[in-house]
């Protein structure tokens, strides 16, 4: 197909974005086979241009009105945000792999298995046939999978992580599989537009295999997630995984699965809705709660963000929940809820993972009591950590706490406060291992002589020029949308959702 023919077939527009990054990791891929090791560098460099390239094919796109391509990919409210929300959270982990991918002398196939990955999660964004949302599903998870058994430096905690990850992560694509062919049975149609318009008679003529279908679909879907208790893979994949990887896994996995799970939910099951979205609510609870005290428990730094993962995955989990009750009309102030906190949530763990890669790879630190005088050592460094930890935690002046303000208010609106009332309380217990680790940092080492003091008096922690600049923006992003938020609020407000 040539490009003007492209471009008469409205396939620019929704598939745009997704055939640059495409193209750039055959690219990528390509030049990996001829280009000396000394190279990765410039190969992730290329890596991101393609990233950012495709961002700006996004933003020339989105001033054109909503298309719908081969019944398949649509450029809708939807789309274009989860897409740039991607785009962003790709271009910082391939800015934090420029020195995760020197300091962890990782394989050269990891910069277009990152591309990769990105075009499974674009296409799960932007699709709406069952047949192409699986097949992007699957594009992010193997590529992950692969990913994450990458670190030779802990090769056993790696592979581990890495096949303990692959068995959860193929059970659950089977599991959301078998769901999907349910409801392909029940009405022979792959098109989302299609089953949403066949919701009502689906969930009134065959209301028993809908609710099994819902059921095998939120499992699928929730391994995918690490909600609880489909999570026991997540410590290890996050402990085993190079810091670039799991920061990837921890974000970009975690928005492109909330987008196609609140479009397949929504638009399948809002005949149902009232029925069958409380299920997702005591879903939400039971992953915060359990998120949360699984994080107090733990002293390994990785494991202990790897639960903190998890609970946020409960708290983002709440808006989806809502549209049980929520009218049609406060349905776009769920969307934006979600979107909005995703945004946050990406800004706050990838820049906490940029901190916790100079710590492991400078200091050796993994472990909670490791960063004992890190704010003496390096105060900036330090600060940068805490903002990240408060933000997660949910505190004022940071958009986590803007984040989950917004949450909270619309459960009270939508009449479901005991859900509410969860969240609050469980970002409270929260506040016990976020400032655990915040007090540690203050605290003054133990006295030693010899060469274990003049260890402990080593400068501060270098920051190399890729990794300052994830962690600059991590960090303008987590206190401008906290103090001021309208400047993503009042955008989200504007969009065509649906």
């Amino acid at each position: 197909m040539s490009l003007a023919t492209l471009l008469q077939a409205h396939l620019w527009t929704t598939m745009g974005p997704l055939f640059v990054v495409g193209m750039t990791a055959i690219v990528v891929m390509v030049l990996e086979l001829f280009l000396p090791a000394a190279s990765r560098k410039f190969i992730v460099l290329l890596a991101a241009l393609g990233v950012v390239v495709a961002g700006v094919v996004l933003v020339h796109t989105m001033s054109v009105p909503p298309e719908l391509s081969l019944d398949t990919m649509v450029s809708d409210g939807l789309a274009t945000v989860s897409s740039m929300l991607l785009l962003a959270t790709g271009l910082l982990v391939l800015l934090l792999h420029l020195d995760v991918n020197e300091s962890e002398e990782m394989p050269r196939e990891s910069s277009f298995l990152l591309l990769f990955a990105l075009v499974g999660a674009l296409a799960m964004v932007t699709a709406v046939n069952l047949v192409a949302l699986y097949i992007g599903l699957e594009l992010l998870s193997v590529s992950s999978y692969v990913l994450v058994a990458l670190r030779k430096r802990h090769r056993q905690a790696s592979v581990e992580g890495s096949m303990k990850y692959l068995v959860m992560g193929g059970i659950g694509s089977a599991v959301f599989l078998y769901g999907v062919s349910f409801i392909y049975g029940l009405t022979g149609q792959t098109s989302l537009y299609a089953l949403a318009q066949a919701s009502l008679s689906l969930w009134q003529h065959d209301a028993a295999i809908a609710v099994i279908a819902f059921l095998l679909i939120v499992v699928g879907l929730g391994i995918k997630l690490s909600l609880v208790p489909f999570h026991m893979w997540t410590p290890d994949a996050y402990e085993g995984a190079p810091s670039s990887v799991a920061a990837l896994i921890s974000t970009l996995s975690k928005t492109a699965t909330f987008a196609l799970a609140l479009r397949v939910l929504v638009y399948i099951f809002n005949g149902g809705a009232h029925d069958l979205f409380p299920y997702i609510a005591v879903l939400a609870a039971i992953t915060m709660l359990a998120g949360n005290w699984l994080a107090l428990t733990q002293h390994n730094l990785r494991r202990l963000l790897a639960f903190s993962s998890v609970a946020q995955a409960g708290y983002l989990l709440i808006p989806i929940a809502l549209f049980g009750t929520a009218s049609v009309r406060e349905w776009p102030d769920l969307y934006d809820n979600l979107l909005f906190y995703l945004a946050v949530y990406t800004f706050l763990t990838i820049g906490a993972f940029a901190v916790l890669h100079l710590l492991e790879h400078h200091r050796d630190v993994t472990m909670a009591d490791g960063l004992t005088g890190f704010a003496k050592k390096s105060p900036w460094l330090a600060a940068s950590f805490i903002v990240f930890l408060l933000g997660l935690a949910g505190m004022p002046l940071t958009g986590g706490f803007v984040g989950k303000f917004y949450i909270f208010t619309s459960t009270v609106q939508t009449g479901v406060l005991w859900l509410g009332i969860v969240l609050f309380a469980t970002s409270v217990l929260s506040f016990f291992y976020y400032f655990g680790l915040i007090r540690t940092m203050f605290q003054s080492p133990l006295p030693t002589y010899g060469d274990a003091a003049q260890g402990q008096a080593e400068g501060r922690t270098p920051v190399p020029v890729a990794t300052g600049i994830v962690i600059a923006l991590c960090l303008f992003g987590t206190v401008a949308l906290g103090v001021v938020p309208g400047i993503l609020l009042h955008p989200l407000a504007l969009v065509q959702w649906f």
